[in-house]
């Protein structure tokens, strides 16, 4: 799994800050795209080995500070 962020909208470091979940497990904590990335409207991607096994993924954002962002994911089976 692949997840894809860009801050759309804060200008500085600690305006948002969330954790992702896939399955239950933490995989981000206290995530900061702009951090991260280095600035504002730049992007940056987070790569994951996620185990299904009922056919389902679910993903959680759970915001720390403002709201939770995701600019796009990708997923695909592992060869």
């Amino acid at each position: 799994m692949r997840l894809m962020f860009t801050e759309p909208t804060e200008s500085a470091v600690g305006m948002r800050i969330f954790d992702v979940e896939a399955n239950g497990a933490r995989r981000l904590k206290n995530f900061d795209i702009f951090k991260a990335a280095g600035g504002k409207l730049r992007g940056v991607d987070r790569t994951f080995d996620v185990l299904v096994n009922d056919g389902f993924l679910l993903l959680a954002f759970r915001p720390r500070r403002g709201q939770a962002v995701v600019s796009a994911l990708s997923i695909a089976p592992r060869e």
